[in-house]
Protein backbone atom coordinates (compact mmCIF):
# COMPACT_ATOMS: atom_id res chain seq x y z
CA UNK A 1 0.00 0.00 0.00
CA UNK A 2 2.89 2.51 0.51
CA UNK A 3 4.06 2.11 -3.39
CA UNK A 4 0.69 2.72 -4.42
CA UNK A 5 0.45 6.20 -1.85
CA UNK A 6 3.43 6.84 -3.73
CA UNK A 7 2.31 6.39 -7.28
CA UNK A 8 -1.21 8.09 -6.37
CA UNK A 9 0.64 11.03 -5.12
CA UNK A 10 3.02 11.38 -7.80
CA UNK A 11 0.40 10.98 -10.17
CA UNK A 12 -1.73 13.69 -8.27
CA UNK A 13 1.21 16.45 -8.74
CA UNK A 14 1.16 16.29 -12.06
CA UNK A 15 -0.51 18.93 -14.06
CA UNK A 16 -2.71 17.37 -15.82
CA UNK A 17 -6.02 18.67 -13.42
CA UNK A 18 -8.16 15.41 -14.67
CA UNK A 19 -5.60 12.72 -13.91
CA UNK A 20 -4.47 14.41 -10.79
CA UNK A 21 -8.56 14.60 -9.56
CA UNK A 22 -9.28 10.81 -9.90
CA UNK A 23 -5.73 10.19 -8.08
CA UNK A 24 -6.22 12.85 -5.28
CA UNK A 25 -10.19 11.22 -4.97
CA UNK A 26 -8.37 7.30 -5.38
CA UNK A 27 -6.05 8.65 -2.29
CA UNK A 28 -8.91 9.82 -0.22
CA UNK A 29 -9.62 5.82 0.32
CA UNK A 30 -6.64 4.63 1.16
CA UNK A 31 -6.65 4.47 4.93
CA UNK A 32 -4.22 6.64 6.98
CA UNK A 33 -1.02 4.06 7.32
CA UNK A 34 -0.68 4.02 4.10
CA UNK A 35 -0.72 7.57 3.16
CA UNK A 36 1.92 8.13 6.03
CA UNK A 37 3.78 5.03 4.33
CA UNK A 38 4.09 6.40 0.98
CA UNK A 39 4.96 10.01 2.32
CA UNK A 40 7.98 8.44 4.44
CA UNK A 41 9.27 6.30 1.18
CA UNK A 42 9.17 10.08 -0.53
CA UNK A 43 10.98 11.87 2.19
CA UNK A 44 13.93 8.87 1.88
CA UNK A 45 13.84 9.03 -1.88
CA UNK A 46 14.41 13.14 -1.37
CA UNK A 47 17.29 12.27 0.77
CA UNK A 48 15.65 12.30 4.22
CA UNK A 49 16.08 9.42 6.92
CA UNK A 50 13.00 8.02 8.32
CA UNK A 51 11.81 4.55 8.95
CA UNK A 52 8.82 3.76 6.71
CA UNK A 53 6.19 2.01 8.90
CA UNK A 54 2.91 4.13 7.86
CA UNK A 55 3.42 5.97 11.59
CA UNK A 56 3.76 9.59 10.86
CA UNK A 57 5.51 10.79 14.62
CA UNK A 58 7.46 13.72 15.61
CA UNK A 59 10.85 11.39 14.04
CA UNK A 60 8.88 11.60 10.75
CA UNK A 61 8.00 15.51 10.82
CA UNK A 62 11.56 16.15 11.85
CA UNK A 63 12.53 14.53 8.54
CA UNK A 64 10.06 15.91 6.20
CA UNK A 65 10.88 19.47 7.60
CA UNK A 66 14.66 18.88 6.69
CA UNK A 67 13.62 17.31 3.30
CA UNK A 68 11.54 20.27 2.86
CA UNK A 69 14.47 22.73 3.70
CA UNK A 70 16.81 21.41 1.55
CA UNK A 71 14.88 22.08 -1.78
CA UNK A 72 13.86 25.51 -0.32
CA UNK A 73 9.76 24.11 -0.10
CA UNK A 74 8.33 26.18 2.79
CA UNK A 75 6.32 24.80 5.75
CA UNK A 76 4.76 21.28 5.72
CA UNK A 77 0.87 20.70 4.81
CA UNK A 78 -0.45 19.91 7.40
CA UNK A 79 -3.08 17.73 5.80
CA UNK A 80 -1.67 13.97 5.02
CA UNK A 81 -2.75 13.82 1.53
CA UNK A 82 -1.16 17.13 0.70
CA UNK A 83 1.53 16.59 2.38
CA UNK A 84 2.20 13.57 0.17
CA UNK A 85 1.81 15.63 -2.81
CA UNK A 86 3.78 18.24 -2.06
CA UNK A 87 6.72 16.15 -1.36
CA UNK A 88 5.76 13.81 -4.55
CA UNK A 89 6.06 17.47 -6.74
CA UNK A 90 9.06 18.18 -5.24
CA UNK A 91 10.31 14.41 -6.46
CA UNK A 92 9.24 15.44 -10.17
CA UNK A 93 11.62 18.56 -9.79
CA UNK A 94 14.79 15.98 -9.48
CA UNK A 95 13.21 13.73 -12.20
CA UNK A 96 14.61 14.03 -16.10
CA UNK A 97 10.99 12.38 -16.74
CA UNK A 98 9.33 15.56 -18.61
CA UNK A 99 6.19 15.19 -16.40
CA UNK A 100 5.16 18.44 -17.98
CA UNK A 101 4.36 16.95 -20.81
CA UNK A 102 1.40 14.89 -19.38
Amino acid sequence: MFDAAVFGGKAAALSNQAAADRSRQLLGSFPQTAIDGGTQRLINDLGGEVDVDGAFGPGSQAALDQVLASYGAGQAETDPIDRLIQLAAIYWTTSPFRVDLY
